[in-house]
């Protein structure tokens, strides 16, 4: 994540940085975005640019959650709306993702995004970072937070290992939908042609077994 001299500098400034950042990463793949690309387009020394962040994995990451940064709102909002109904939540908060990821501002973003996170050495910077950072996520603490605002009446979850077990299946379908979308894609240029509305159809058909189970209930 940046260092604090980066949140010391204007916003402006900052803003041109994250800006020629989102750019390159959406026009590239991480291995062929170049730091060099980002000075140059945010008009800024290459010596500021290390004293902001350590390496471009580092902005890299910083951006994700930037971008990312409106879904986790929006999760903790409507959680909060429907009364800790998670499944309610759910099916209002990663439909409205899955417009955004597949045809939202930030697509071609998204698209090499998940290119990055097949790489070893980037999934292993990742897990470094997410839980320390004093200006990213901190994910243990969201999940925290989630525990207490679910309607646990609802959830055959009796214990927080039961919980943070539920989460991580609840989550499967929407990464299911996006991973397999993307892997069928050749190139970032097939992002247009993808039926939104057919991925938000199929998403919502995969909750549902996780909502009320494989098993025929007996009457």
């Amino acid at each position: 994540m940046p260092k604090e001299t980066f949140f010391g500098i204007d916003k402006e400034k900052q803003n041109r940085i994250i800006q020629a950042a989102i750019k390159v990463f959406s026009s590239h793949n991480y291995n062929d975005s170049s730091i060099n690309e980002v000075i140059k387009l945010a008009k800024i020394p290459r010596g500021s640019f290390y004293q902001y962040f350590e390496d471009k994995r580092d902005l890299y990451l910083y951006i994700a959650q930037k971008i990312m940064q409106n879904f986790r709102d929006d999760f903790f909002k409507e959680l909060d709306e429907q009364n800790g109904d998670i499944f309610a939540t759910v099916k209002i908060v990663f439909p409205k993702q899955i417009h955004e990821v597949l045809g939202g501002e930030y697509s071609n973003f998204y698209y090499y995004l998940l290119q990055a996170s097949f790489m070893k050495d980037f999934r292993q910077k990742e897990v470094k970072s997410k839980d320390n950072s004093k200006h990213g996520w901190n994910v243990k603490q969201d999940f925290d937070v989630i525990y207490k605002m679910i309607d646990k009446e609802k959830l055959k979850v009796k214990s927080r290992s039961d919980f943070d077990m539920f989460i991580r299946i609840l989550i499967t379908p929407f990464i299911i939908v996006i991973t397999d979308t993307f892997l069928q894609m050749k190139h970032e240029s097939d992002i247009p042609k993808i039926d939104i509305e057919e991925k938000k159809q199929e998403y919502l058909h995969k909750l549902e077994f996780i909502e009320y189970g494989f098993s025929k209930r007996r009457l």
